[in-house]
């Protein structure tokens, strides 16, 4: 079934009580709204992970959305998450 938030299009499972916007899953629309609040609609974003962690790139700029900051770009996000481990 489809949900929308301000804009951004996504899906609801109502078995589940969950949602899904731009390919990720969200356990409940409070979790999802927290992220989709960062997110620009009708831009495209894809879901993007490394080393156990999970974000969002925006397709045009390249930048990662991680842990509530957005980050310059992939390799900037990757040396971010492994400098985290130390």
């Amino acid at each position: 079934m489809k949900v929308t938030y301000e804009k951004h299009e996504g899906k609801f499972f109502p078995k589940t009580n969950s949602v899904s916007f731009y390919g990720r899953d969200f356990d409940t629309m409070s979790d999802a709204v927290q992220v989709l609040k960062q997110l620009t609609p009708g831009e495209t974003y894809f879901v993007w992970y490394y080393n156990y962690h999970m974000g969002f790139l925006h397709e045009q700029s390249g930048k990662i959305l991680i842990e509530g900051r957005w980050l310059p770009n992939e390799d900037f996000a990757e040396k971010y998450i492994d400098t985290k481990k130390k």
